[in-house]
């Protein structure tokens, strides 16, 4: 049951169902935001989904599941958790980010967060995932193989299909060809350019043209070049800092992952900056 996100960019909330209508349990996956535009709402910062189905729902609600940390996935859960009242589950990185969103809204120590280690496995009453190894560009996306005695479906979460991500592992295609192989009765799928021909890029194509691919990046003239130097190392200080403040209590993400000032940078530009701002897939995804 789509409560935010289909057929629109962000504020992703689905809910799944299994029982009869008078004994239903469910669980939620995601719960973000969109972001108002000046050109259709306003004066409006922060959309939330309407979660007042689930609210009648809540005493049957087993858990919040998160497939991965971007706002439209995971920004509207310190409004809405005190409606729903559910055990929330997420991996390292999102876990991270989670608790400094339950921290603002002096949430903290209320909410049950629960890490599920990569490629984990989640029993809920009659639900069973598997969280399956993605790429986005984010660390740690999660695609999830719900099961139930009906069968399984397969929520992707965001995605796309990158062979040389920055940061964590390649998509996991042995666990996509096993669930083909196994049936699948649904796949709910959240890709922001699906309908756009071509390929996605890479991560690592990013930071190759930010770092060795444009002339005018490696070798500024004159002031100009003293001042971008001085800029870069003051950004790479700060960048590396706030990185680490995040990445280090993920285990997954150990500090040898990132082999310079380049690389750091680009994860500040491309997770934690996105955090604050919410964000979509890049073309293709």
């Amino acid at each position: 049951m789509p409560l935010g996100g289909s057929g629109e960019i962000g504020m992703n909330l689905n809910a799944y169902g299994f029982g009869p209508a008078e004994d239903r349990q469910w669980i939620i996956v995601d719960i973000g935001v969109t972001f108002g535009r000046e050109d259709t709402t306003p004066g409006v910062d922060l959309i939330l989904p309407d979660p007042e189905y689930l609210v009648g729902e809540k005493d049957n609600i087993l858990g919040i599941v998160l497939t991965h940390a971007h706002e439209d996935h995971i920004g509207a859960l310190g409004w809405l958790w005190p409606k729903l009242k559910a055990p929330v589950y997420a991996t390292p990185f999102t876990a991270a980010l989670v608790r400094d969103k339950l921290k603002e809204r002096g949430l903290l120590d209320k909410v049950p967060l629960t890490e599920i280690p990569l490629k984990g496995h989640l029993k809920l009453g009659p639900f069973e995932i598997d969280f399956v190894t993605l790429t986005h560009s984010i660390p740690e996306p999660n695609g999830l193989a719900i099961r139930t005695p009906l069968g399984l479906v397969w929520h992707t979460g965001d995605w796309k299909i990158d062979p040389d991500p920055l940061i964590g592992e390649t998509t996991d295609e042995a666990k996509l060809r096993a669930m083909a192989d196994e049936g699948v009765l649904a796949m709910v799928c959240d890709s922001t350019n699906v309908f756009v021909e071509g390929e996605a890029g890479s991560e690592a194509d990013v930071r190759d043209k930010l770092t060795g691919g444009d002339r005018r990046l490696q070798r500024p003239r004159g002031g100009d070049g003293v001042r971008l130097q001085r800029r870069a190392r003051a950004d790479d200080a700060g960048s590396g800092a706030r990185l680490r403040a995040h990445a280090l209590p993920c285990g997954p993400l150990d500090a040898s992952h990132l082999r310079g000032g380049a690389e750091r940078g680009h994860f500040e530009g491309h997770a934690l900056h996105r955090r604050g701002r919410g964000s979509g897939a890049p073309a293709g995804e």
